[in-house]
C-alpha cells in the first residue's frame, strides 16, 4: 500500500461526530503537509486523542468558527460522495459478474 492511500484510510478515522464536536479536522494543505485545522481552545487533551486516533505528524491551523465549519463540510461530503461512488462501482461490478 502507498504511503499516500495509507495517509487517505488515516484521515478517515477520525469520526465526523468528534471532529464537529471537539472543532477538529485532519486533512491536506496545498502543499500535501498533514495538517490538523482547529477552532480555539485548543487543549492538550484534544491533541492527545488526536495524536492517539491518527497516530501521524501534523502542524496546526487556527481557524475561525465559519472557516472551520466551510473545511469540515468540505472533507466529510467529499468522503460521502467517494463512499457512495465506490459502492456505484461495486454494484455495477456485481451486475455484470451475474450476466
Amino acid at each position: 500500500m502507498s504511503s499516500h492511500l495509507k495517509n487517505i484510510s488515516t484521515i478517515q478515522k477520525l469520526p465526523f461526530s468528534f471532529a464537529n464536536r471537539f472543532k477538529l479536522v485532519f486533512s491536506y494543505n496545498q502543499q500535501n503537509e498533514k495538517v490538523l485545522y482547529y477552532v480555539e481552545p485548543l487543549t492538550i487533551e484534544k491533541l492527545v486523542e488526536v495524536h492517539r486516533v491518527i497516530q501521524v505528524r501534523f502542524t496546526l491551523h487556527k481557524l475561525n468558527q465559519k472557516e472551520f465549519d466551510t473545511k469540515l463540510m468540505q472533507i466529510y461530503q467529499k468522503n460521502a460522495f467517494e463512499a457512495r461512488r465506490l459502492m456505484e462501482d461495486i454494484s455495477l461490478d456485481k451486475n455484470d459478474f451475474f450476466l
